[in-house]
């Protein structure tokens, strides 16, 4: 069976997945942070099963 791979560039991670967050730097326009994301590293998106593998 083949599956369907979209490549996704982007996407939306909520503030509640991220720990150990630590301000690294700020300028006159943003602050630059280091986090880690509790769910690891997304590999890809599968278009029929709605969630990142």
């Amino acid at each position: 069976m083949i599956q369907e791979v979209a490549k996704v560039d982007k996407y939306w991670v909520p503030f509640e997945r991220f720990k150990n967050i630590k301000e690294i730097s700020k300028g006159g326009f943003a602050k630059v942070y280091s986090t880690r994301w509790i769910d690891g590293k997304a590999l890809y998106y599968d278009v029929n099963i709605p969630k990142f593998l």
